[in-house]
Formats: C-alpha cells, sequence, structure tokens
C-alpha cells in the first residue's frame, strides 16, 4: 500500500487557461478515494496526471511519499483500469490477465498463481479460454479488474470502470470492487460522475467541479455538510432544494417570498441568502414535532416509488421536491401542510456560494480510519 499526494498540482494544455487549478490532496494507504464531479470537470485529467499519462504543469506529485512528477508510468508502481476495458480481442481472457505479467518476464509458476488466484477471487475461472466478445459486459469488466490484480500494484487506478454496464449490474458491480479492494488492501482512485457510486464505495471522496477541489471528505459528511451551493446541489438524489432568501435581522425573519416566512434567530444581520434543505427533512405535518416550522403547499406531482413517495411543488417559481417514508396517494392540485426543523435549515452566502450557517455541523468533522 503506497499514498499518493498532490500539492498545488496543475495542468494547462498550452497557453490556455489551467484545467486543473491547484490541487491539493492526500490519499492515505489503503484507502478507497472517490473522485467525483460532472462531465468535463477534470476527474480524468487528475487520474492521467497521477498515472504519468499527462504531465503536470506545475506543483508537486509524491507517490509513497517519494517525488513522481518525472516517473514514467511503469515506474509508478500503480495498475490502472479503463472505461472502455482496453481488453485485446483477438486474446483469450487468460491472455489478456497475464498479458502485463508475461511484458514484465514474471515466472510461469507465480504467473499461474496470480491468475487462479484472481480467476478465483472473480469468478472467471470457466472463461479463461473465452475471447472478449464472448462476455457480457460485465464479464469483461471483471477481466479488466482482474489484470490490474495480478500486477499486484500497490495502487490501482479506475476510471469510471462501470459506465458501460446496466442498472443492475452496476449496483452489484459496486459492491464487489469495493469487497475485493478491502481484500487486497490496495489503495484505490476511483473515477465517476455518478453519486449515488461515489457515495456508496468510497472511505473520502472529493466533489470537483470546472477543475477547482470544492470539497474533501467522508461521503456521509459532504453530505450532510456541503460547503457550498455546487456541492449541495450535486450530491443527494433527489438534490438538495435551494432557493433565493432575505433574512430580515429585525424581525428574525427568512423571507422566502410574501406568503412565506421561517422564524429563525440567526447569528448576522439582514442580508440576501440562499436557502437550503434536503427533501428527506421535509417532512408531513402529521409527523412533526410541535416546533417544526408548518406551510401550506400545493402539490404539483406524486411519484410513489414502493417504499418512498416524492412530492413536487413550487416556492419562488422553483420546483421543490419532498422525500416521504411510505405511500402517499395525494391528487395533484391538492393544498397540505409540510413541516421543516429549523436545525435542517442551511444557509449559504448568494455571491459566493459558500456555506455559512449549518447548525448540525460538528465542530471538529469526524476523519475516517484506513
Amino acid at each position: 500500500m503506497k499514498s499518493v499526494e498532490l500539492i498545488d498540482a496543475s495542468k494547462a494544455y498550452g497557453n490556455g487557461p489551467s484545467v486543473i487549478e491547484k490541487l491539493n490532496v492526500k490519499i492515505n494507504p489503503g484507502e478507497f478515494f472517490v473522485l467525483v464531479g460532472p462531465s468535463g470537470c477534470g476527474k480524468s485529467t487528475i487520474l492521467r496526471m497521477i498515472a504519468g499519462l499527462e504531465d503536470i504543469t506545475s506543483g508537486k506529485l509524491l507517490i509513497g511519499g517519494q517525488p513522481a512528477n518525472t516517473l514514467p508510468p511503469s515506474k509508478r508502481s500503480l495498475s490502472m483500469v479503463f472505461q472502455n476495458y482496453a481488453l485485446y480481442p483477438h486474446l483469450s481472457v487468460r491472455e489478456n490477465i497475464t498479458f502485463g505479467l508475461k511484458a514484465r518476464r514474471i515466472g510461469k509458476e507465480v504467473l499461474e498463481k496470480r491468475l487462479r488466484d484472481a480467476a478465483d477471487m472473480l469468478d472467471l475461472g470457466r472463461y479463461l479460454d473465452r475471447k472478449p466478445r464472448q462476455l457480457s459486459g460485465g464479464q469483461r469488466q471483471r477481466v479488466a479488474l482482474a489484470r490490474s490484480i495480478v500486477s499486484e500494484a500497490p495502487i490501482c487506478l479506475m476510471d469510471e470502470p462501470l459506465s458501460n454496464l446496466d442498472a443492475k449490474l452496476r449496483g452489484r458491480m459496486r459492491s464487489e470492487i469495493r469487497q475485493i479492494q478491502r481484500r487486497i488492501g490496495t489503495t484505490m482512485i476511483y473515477v465517476t460522475h455518478d453519486q449515488i457510486e461515489a457515495m456508496t464505495m468510497g472511505d473520502r471522496m472529493m466533489v470537483l467541479h470546472d477543475g477547482h477541489q470544492q470539497q474533501i471528505g467522508r461521503p456521509i459528511d459532504v453530505y450532510n455538510h456541503p460547503k457550498n451551493t455546487f456541492v449541495a446541489s450535486f450530491i443527494g438524489s433527489p438534490q438538495m432544494n435551494l432557493t433565493p432568501v432575505v433574512y430580515d435581522a429585525a424581525k428574525k425573519l427568512l423571507r422566502l417570498n410574501k406568503d412565506w416566512t421561517l422564524p429563525v434567530d440567526l447569528p448576522f444581520s439582514s442580508r440576501d441568502l440562499t436557502l437550503g434543505i434536503r427533501p428527506a427533512n421535509i417532512r408531513p405535518d402529521e409527523r412533526a414535532g410541535e416546533n417544526a416550522i408548518r406551510l401550506s403547499i400545493k402539490v404539483s406531482d406524486v411519484e410513489i416509488l414502493g417504499n418512498e413517495t416524492l412530492l413536487t411543488f413550487l416556492v419562488n417559481d422553483q420546483i421543490w421536491t419532498a422525500k416521504w417514508e411510505g405511500q402517499w396517494s395525494i391528487p395533484g392540485g391538492t393544498v397540505c401542510q409540510i413541516a421543516v426543523s429549523a436545525e435542517d435549515l442551511l444557509l449559504f452566502d448568494r455571491e459566493n456560494g459558500k456555506c455559512i450557517h449549518d447548525p448540525k455541523r460538528p465542530s471538529k468533522p469526524e476523519e475516517v480510519t484506513v
């Protein structure tokens, strides 16, 4: 296991602007670390910088505590699983898995043992003599993963490996990859645009936007305590409800519009803000406590998803969502009461988007131990 650290790392092409700007992150040995963000935010570029497939324009890369900016990819003690699997179509599964070992002139006995161990781990023993075209998408992904495992590299880079799979298979492969990583103890850096993958797989994650790191932390901490409106809206499904508000310090009220006001005592003067609240924190009136803030809404649409129901309604001409447990058959157009708690209200600076009020944020966020 080895650590990976980027210090003020930036990437630019030619004389153009930086596509990665002053990245600072340390990935601990044996950690499952996820890079997550929308398409084009720089996730794959960072992975290629770590792998040595892209030069770092400025800043430092440390692998195992040692400078690695100028090391060739073959000297960086890592393996990589690509989005398109990158299997040789004319070679069998066996030959694809052991291709790198043969190139490194690994002895036959060692090669066969690593092949057997990886095939058993990933249930590929029956397919070793097949060609990639004879495999399903999930089986091809396991072959690509096996090729990485047999290398026994202390660092594994994975670039959106599940994006070509259907939803059911993605769910199963998420669990399999996580279990394998724990079993072999490798340091894994995983790129995805899917925030569900990031939330369920990572020990920690880094949220990226337009080449800038937005927040680093445990998935549950990033979800519960977003540092800005981008993180708040990107992490979580359905996404956090956000709307402009004005805080009236004299009357201690948050004014959403002429009909909606929320009595809240905040430690700052009157100002323009953005209010955020998770859909799961908007509750039915009858299931809220005595101190809850109650409001009337007109339901626009209802989606019953089995064990939960999504209600949509308008706030300041913006679509908001409430997520209620159970099955609620409420016709569209119905006026009903909802309730929110003051401690669930997040407030962001309207100009820079930074979170300035988070009642539940711990004074010392809990760190993950790997």
